[in-house]
């Protein structure tokens, strides 16, 4: 292979160097978006907020209000942002563990906390009790947020 000397060499170490650079760019801006998807059918559409975010997306919002890495536990040791949690994982089609699971995944142990508040658009229905104290209530939940009529109970 021919040694490349003068103009030709100089462009292609710009080339290199703006294509690491668009590169370099790229996945920083990849890293940035939400780490859940929206869900993926629409028959969960119920469970989106006024604003057209899915649970998982608003799950993912009131987390990120928690000033720390250190009090993440202050922000989410509650069934209002277990409920968007297990409704995420419902409508991504993934089981959603019960509430003693989550929290302890979460740090809660021994800690409770109030839904952060600073304008998260956050749907009635996740502030409905823990069906039987412990899971989410899907069925409860979707009676919230259609308004429909439910004739038989709510366990």
């Amino acid at each position: 292979m021919p040694r490349r000397d003068g103009p030709q060499a100089w462009l292609m170490g710009v080339y290199i160097l703006v294509s690491l650079l668009v590169s370099t760019i790229l996945t920083t801006a990849a890293s940035d978006e939400p780490t859940f998807e929206p869900c993926g059918s629409s028959s969960w559409s119920w469970m989106y907020n006024s604003e057209g975010l899915s649970p998982c997306e608003v799950w993912e919002w009131v987390s990120q209000l928690c000033p720390s890495e250190e009090s993440m536990s202050d922000c989410v040791c509650n069934t209002v942002t277990y409920s968007l949690w297990a409704a995420c994982m419902l409508c991504t089609g993934e089981s959603a563990a019960n509430f003693s699971t989550y929290s302890h995944n979460q740090g809660c142990v021994g800690k409770s906390s109030s839904p952060p508040s600073g304008g998260a658009d956050i749907p009635e229905w996740a502030s409905l009790p823990l069906k039987d104290g412990k899971t989410f209530n899907e069925q409860a939940a979707k009676h919230e947020a259609t308004g429909t009529r439910c004739n038989f109970p709510l366990l």
